[in-house]
C-alpha cells in the first residue's frame, strides 16, 4: 500500500442665486416662428425619412446573390464551420478515449454494505411492555434505508439467554421479542424495503439450560446416550476459567471463559454438527441472508480446553461453508442467493486470520481490534490527549494486512459486548470522527444502533446491573434520531451522507486506500482507483482533526494529488460541528493545504 468541497453617496445640492436690478428686469428674446410654416416643415421631414429604405433593396441582394466571388466565399465559410464543428467533436472523443476510464467491478451484497447491529431489547417497544421486539424493528426499516442501512443484523435472534450467547432453541425465537410471526414478518419487511437480513448463530455455546446440555449431563440414562457426546466432558483435569465441575459431581465441561453458565459444544460430535446445520437450512429456508459466528476460537480447544485448535476449528467452518453452499444451490428459490458468513473472535493473529478466509471459507472477519480503542488505556496513551495516534496506528496496520492477503474485513468500533465508543473516547465529537473514517475504509461497515447519533453508555433506570451499551434507543429525545433526521447539520445527516456514498462508489467498495501519518492530531485518509498503475475517477479525501487546535494539513503527499495536482475540489461531507466548510462547496486544493478547525472533519472529492 502506498504512503491515501455601498455606500449611497448622496447627492450635492447647491442653491441658484438670480442676481435682478430693482425695477430693471432681465429681458428674455425668443426667435419669432410662424406657426403653420413650422408644421408643414416638421411633416415634409418625416415623409422624407419614411421614404427612405432600410438595408440592401431586392435587386442589390439578387448581385450579391448571384455573383461567383460571394458564392465562392460563402461555401468556403460554410466548409470552415463543418470543418471546425468535426475537429471540435474528434477532440472531445479523443479526451474521453484517451482519459484513464475505471473498470466497471462487480460485487458481492455485502461489499461496501453498511450493515446496522440492532440489541432488539432496547431499539423499539411496539406492545407497551419492558423490552423491545421484532415489529419495533420492522416500523423502523423504510427511515434505516433512508439513512443508507443495507443490511440489518438484530441481536438476538434465536432463543438464546440473557446475554445473547447461549443458543436455548435454535429453530424458534423469543416470544418476548414478538415470537415466530414477528420475525418472519421482519425478514419480509425488511426485504420489501431492500435490505439484508443477518442473524447470529451460536455455533460454540448453548445455555446451561438447553435442552442438549441437560440431557447430556444425564446420559447414563438410555433415553439420553445420544446426547452424551455434545458437549466436552472430563474427569481429572484442572478446573480453571474455562473448565467447571459439573453441580458436585466428578466430572468436568468445558464452557466460554469465566462463564461456566455457557457450556461449549463438541463440534467433534456427528449430532451436534448435524443439528447446527440442520438449524442452518431452517433459517436459509426462511429467507435469511447471511449467519454471524462468534467466538469462534472456542469451536475446538486443546486438551486442557486453555487455547484454540485453529486447523480443527478451520475445518469446522470448512465444513459449514460447503453445508451453506450445497443446502442454497439445490434449491430454485435460493440458488442465486449469495449467503454471507462472517466470523469474530479476540483480536487474531494475522495468519489466523489468512486461515479462516482461505481454508475456512469465511467471507469476512470482524475487525475487533478497533472495539479496544479508548483513552487512555493500553492502546492509547493519555499523554497523547486523543485517541488520533492509536486509531491511525491500529486502522494503519490492518490496511496493510487485508490489502495484500486479501481478507474481507468488517469494520466496527462497537457492539453489544463492549463500552460505547463515544464514552471510550470521552467524546461525541471524537466519536463522529471516528464515524466518518469507519465509512470510508474498504470492507464492510457495521454499525453499532445509535452510534450513529452519538449515544452514550446509559445506566438503566432500577438495574445498574444491565449492560450500559445497551441503552434504549434515543427516538424522540431531545437530539435524538428524528430530531437530528430533520437537522441537516447532525451527526446523523452527516451519517446519511457517507452511508449512501459507500454503495455507488468503487472507489470505496474496493479502491486503493492511503492513509497518511498523525501531525498535530490530525490525519488524511483517501480513498481511490487505480487503472494500469493510473489514477482514475473521482478521489475522495477525508481529514479529520482530533485535536483543539486549528491546523493547515498538507494533502501533497496523497499520490492522487501529486499525479493530478488539481486546482479545485468539492466538499462532500462535513462534521456536525463544522463551521469553515459546507456541502457542495468548491474549495482551493492547489496549495496542497487543508486549514480545518478545532475537531472538525470533511470530505471533499476531486477528478483525475
Amino acid at each position: 500500500m502506498s504512503e491515501s468541497r455601498r455606500m449611497i453617496e448622496r447627492g450635492h445640492k447647491t442653491d441658484s442665486y438670480i442676481s435682478a436690478v430693482q425695477g430693471n428686469p432681465v429681458p428674455i428674446t425668443l426667435p419669432k416662428t410662424d406657426a403653420t410654416q413650422k408644421e408643414a416643415f416638421l411633416l415634409e421631414s418625416e415623409q422624407q425619412q419614411n421614404s427612405k429604405p432600410v438595408g440592401l433593396t431586392s435587386e442589390e441582394l439578387q448581385y450579391y446573390r448571384d455573383d461567383s466571388f460571394w458564392k465562392t466565399l460563402r461555401r468556403i465559410l460554410f466548409i470552415l464551420f463543418l470543418l471546425t464543428w468535426v475537429l471540435l467533436f474528434c477532440i472531445a472523443i479523443l479526451l474521453i478515449t484517451r482519459s484513464p476510464g475505471c473498470d466497471i467491478v462487480e460485487h458481492k451484497w455485502w461489499q461496501g454494505a453498511v450493515v446496522y447491529q440492532i440489541w432488539t431489547p432496547s431499539f423499539k417497544n411496539t406492545d407497551n411492555d419492558s423490552d423491545g421486539d421484532f415489529d419495533g424493528i420492522s416500523v423502523k426499516l423504510t427511515q434505516l434505508r433512508q439513512i443508507g442501512v443495507s443490511a440489518i443484523f438484530p441481536r438476538p435472534f434465536i432463543s438464546t439467554d440473557e446475554s445473547g450467547l447461549g443458543a436455548i432453541h435454535y429453530k424458534s425465537v423469543q416470544e418476548s421479542l414478538g415470537g415466530f410471526s414477528q420475525a418472519q414478518k421482519l425478514i419480509n419487511e425488511a426485504h420489501k424495503e431492500g435490505l439484508k437480513v443477518i442473524i447470529d448463530i451460536p455455533v460454540v455455546t448453548t445455555s446451561e439450560n438447553h435442552e442438549w446440555f441437560q440431557r447430556s449431563s444425564r446420559a447414563s440414562r438410555p433415553e439420553n446416550a445420544e446426547f452424551s457426546s455434545f458437549y466436552y466432558w472430563k474427569r481429572n483435569v484442572e478446573p480453571s476459567d474455562y473448565v467447571d465441575r459439573y453441580k458436585n459431581s466428578s466430572v468436568f465441561y468445558y464452557h466460554l471463559k469465566q462463564r461456566p453458565d455457557l457450556p461449549i459444544l463438541n463440534w467433534r460430535a456427528d449430532n451436534v454438527s448435524e443439528a447446527i446445520k440442520e438449524a442452518l437450512s431452517f433459517w436459509i429456508d426462511q429467507g435469511i441472508d447471511g449467519f454471524h459466528f462468534g467466538f469462534i476460537e472456542y469451536l475446538a480447544r486443546t486438551p486442557d480446553a486453555k487455547s484454540p485448535d485453529w486447523p480443527e476449528i478451520a475445518r469446522i467452518l470448512r465444513g459449514i461453508r460447503d453445508h451453506v453452499n450445497f443446502y442454497k444451490n439445490g434449491s430454485v428459490k435460493t440458488k442465486e442467493k449469495d449467503i454471507f458468513l462472517m466470523g469474530s473472535s479476540e483480536p487474531l493473529k494475522e495468519d489466523r486470520k489468512r486461515l479462516l478466509q482461505s481454508d475456512a471459507g469465511l467471507d469476512a472477519i470482524v475487525t475487533t481490534e478497533l472495539d479496544n480503542i479508548a483513552v487512555s488505556n493500553k492502546i492509547c496513551y493519555a499523554s497523547e490527549n486523543s485517541v488520533a495516534g492509536c486509531t491511525n496506528e491500529i486502522i494503519s496496520d490492518l490496511l496493510v494486512f487485508h490489502s495484500s492477503t486479501g481478507v474481507y474485513p468488517v469494520w466496527e468500533f462497537g457492539n453489544p459486548y463492549t463500552d460505547r465508543i463515544a464514552s471510550r473516547v470521552h467524546s461525541k465529537i471524537h466519536a463522529e470522527l471516528l464515524m466518518m473514517i469507519q465509512l470510508l475504509l474498504p470492507g464492510t461497515s457495521m454499525i453499532y444502533y445509535g452510534d450513529e447519533i452519538g449515544s452514550i453508555n446509559v445506566v438503566q433506570m432500577g438495574d445498574k446491573t444491565a449492560e450500559k451499551q445497551r441503552g434504549e434507543m434515543a427516538w424522540d429525545t431531545e437530539n435524538g434520531f428524528h430530531s437530528q433526521f430533520h437537522d441537516r447539520a447532525s451527526q446523523l445527516r452527516t451519517f446519511q451522507k457517507l452511508a449512501k456514498l459507500r454503495p455507488v462508489s468503487n472507489a470505496i467498495i474496493s479502491g486503493e486506500t492511503y492513509i497518511s501519518k498523525v501531525f498535530q492530531n490530525a490525519f488524511s485518509l483517501t480513498r481511490f482507483e487505480l487503472k494500469d498503475s493510473e489514477t482514475c475517477g473521482k478521489v475522495y479525501v477525508l481529514v479529520v482533526n482530533f485535536g483543539h487546535q486549528t491546523i493547515n494539513h498538507s494533502i501533497s503527499d496523497i499520490p492522487p494529488f501529486q499525479a493530478a495536482n488539481p486546482s479545485y475540489a468539492q466538499i462532500i461531507a462535513v462534521s456536525s460541528n463544522t463551521e469553515s466548510y459546507q456541502e457542495r462547496q468548491d474549495i482551493d486544493i492547489s496549495t496542497g493545504i487543508i486549514k480545518l478547525g478545532p475537531q472538525e472533519g470533511i470530505l471533499f472529492s476531486f477528478k483525475v
